[in-house]
């Protein structure tokens, strides 16, 4: 893209989503950092749930930071219990995290307590 600007752009007008992949991974990467900023917590999405955020994102017409943002919203209770009491800092979020976050949680912190 900066050697042949021109190519670049070509590229990206015959096929737009060309470069989809690597920005949701940098946009995942960056939902990632920003959930552990707020709950003290680290997750990492698998790549089955992160296919799954991005239809689901697109079948809703929002964003991935808004639709993240709210999915593990009902849980805020559970992942403040986890970061006050869990050893455990990291967490794998897979597609079941994403269709059943406040399950994934609740077994999170059962988890936590019985290893």
């Amino acid at each position: 893209m900066v050697l042949d600007p021109g190519k670049g752009l070509r590229e990206l007008l015959d096929n737009p989503t060309l470069y989809h992949g690597k920005v949701l991974e940098f946009q995942l990467s960056k939902v990632e950092q920003e959930f552990g900023d707020q709950y003290g917590i680290n997750i990492k999405f698998t790549p089955e749930a992160a296919r799954l955020i991005t239809e689901k994102v697109q079948g809703m017409g929002t964003d991935l930071f808004t639709y993240c943002a709210d999915l593990f919203q009902e849980c805020e209770h559970g992942l403040n219990l986890l970061r006050k009491s869990s050893s455990k800092k990291q967490f794998v979020v897979d597609e079941d995290g994403i269709l059943n976050p406040e399950e994934t949680v609740e077994r999170w912190i059962k988890e936590s307590y019985h290893p």
